[in-house]
């Protein structure tokens, strides 16, 4: 079995999947998160500028 990791970056189109990742970790560490914390991690995420640490201007 070959032990070496692939990796590629996202695209536009991986957003979804990366926050509902984000939500998956946040959990895993929190051992649960509010639903409206929830909805409000959806809504925010997509629209982070990981690069300047800030949300971008929509």
């Amino acid at each position: 079995m070959d032990d070496t990791m692939k990796v590629e970056k996202a695209d536009i189109e991986d957003i979804d999947s990366l926050v509902e990742l984000r939500l998956d970790y946040l959990i895993e560490d929190n051992g649960s998160i509010d639903k409206n914390d929830a909805e409000i991690i959806r809504e925010a995420l997509p629209d982070y500028d990981v690069s300047a640490r800030k949300l971008l201007p929509t």
